[in-house]
């Protein structure tokens, strides 16, 4: 179920997934899987959507991802990018 960097396959990011950045900090849930990306449900924020080569791993209902919450900004995007 641990995927490496850019190894994760579209079909094991579940919608309803809790979505949490390296260091620990929730951001959302998973609500759309697309090729190459997928869409955060963001709370009281827009939705928004980051590439799937930025999940580090997935354990159960929880994705983490490779990057920090201060560097979320550099991967987080109005569209969903096209692997």
């Amino acid at each position: 179920m641990i995927s490496g960097r850019g190894t994760t396959a579209i079909r094991e990011l579940p919608v309803d997934a809790e979505v949490f950045t390296s260091d620990g900090d929730r951001i959302g849930k998973i609500r759309e899987v697309g090729s190459g990306s997928f869409k955060v449900d963001a709370a009281m924020r827009p939705d928004y959507w980051l590439p799937t080569d930025t999940v580090a791993s997935t354990t159960g209902n929880r994705v983490t991802l490779s990057f920090h919450k201060d560097r979320l900004g550099e991967y987080k995007s109005d569209k969903p990018a096209y692997a």
